[in-house]
C-alpha cells in the first residue's frame, strides 16, 4: 500500500521542475501585479518583501534550483517594475543587491528545510512499514504459539486418556 506524507502541503517527492518553473513565473507575475495597489499605502521599496512569499512557497515545493530562479526573477521584476527609475535594471544599487541576497538566502534555507522534512517523512514512513511488518510477524508467531499450545493440551489429554484406559 502506497501512502503519502502526512504533511498537508509537502509531498514525499518534489513535483517536476518544469511545473515549478511555470508556477514560479505565475507567482512572480501575480506578486508584481499585487504590489501595484500596495504602493498607494506604502513606499515602493518596502513592497519588495511581498516577493518573499513567492520565493518561499516555490522553494518549499520545487526545491533549491527553482527557488533560486524565483529569487532572481523576483529581484529582477521588483527592480524593473517597482523601483525608480522603473523600466530599467539597476540591480547594482546596494539596497537592490541586499534584496537579491535576502531572496537567495531565503530560497536556500527554505528549500533545505523542505528537503529535510521530505527525507524525514520518507524515513518515518519506512519505519512505520517496518513496524507494521514486525507486528504482523509477531501476531502470526503468537497465533502459531497458541495453536501449538492447543495441540499440547490436546495431546496431554489424549495421553491421560490412554493412561486411564491402560490402567483399567
Amino acid at each position: 500500500m502506497v501512502r503519502r506524507s502526512s504533511t498537508l502541503l509537502l509531498r514525499d517527492v518534489r513535483p517536476p521542475a518544469a511545473l515549478g518553473v511555470l508556477v514560479a513565473a505565475v507567482a512572480v507575475t501575480l506578486t508584481t501585479l499585487a504590489i501595484y495597489p500596495l504602493r498607494t499605502v506604502m513606499p515602493a521599496v518596502s513592497t519588495g518583501v511581498v516577493y518573499l512569499l513567492a520565493v518561499l512557497l516555490v522553494s518549499t515545493w520545487f526545491g533549491i534550483w527553482v527557488g533560486l530562479a524565483t529569487a532572481v526573477g523576483s529581484a529582477l521584476a521588483f527592480n524593473w517594475f517597482h523601483l525608480p527609475p522603473t523600466g530599467r535594471l539597476t540591480i547594482s544599487d546596494p539596497e537592490n543587491v541586499v534584496a537579491l541576497l535576502v531572496f537567495l538566502a531565503a530560497a536556500v534555507v527554505v528549500s533545505t528545510l523542505a528537503e529535510l522534512a521530505r527525507a524525514r517523512a520518507v524515513e518515518a514512513e519506512e519505519r512505520r512499514v517496518e513496524a507494521d511488518e514486525r507486528l504482523a510477524a509477531r501476531r502470526a508467531a503468537e497465533a502459531e504459539r497458541e495453536a501449538l499450545q492447543r495441540e499440547v493440551v490436546e495431546t496431554q489429554a489424549l495421553r491421560r486418556s490412554d493412561d486411564l484406559k491402560t490402567a483399567l
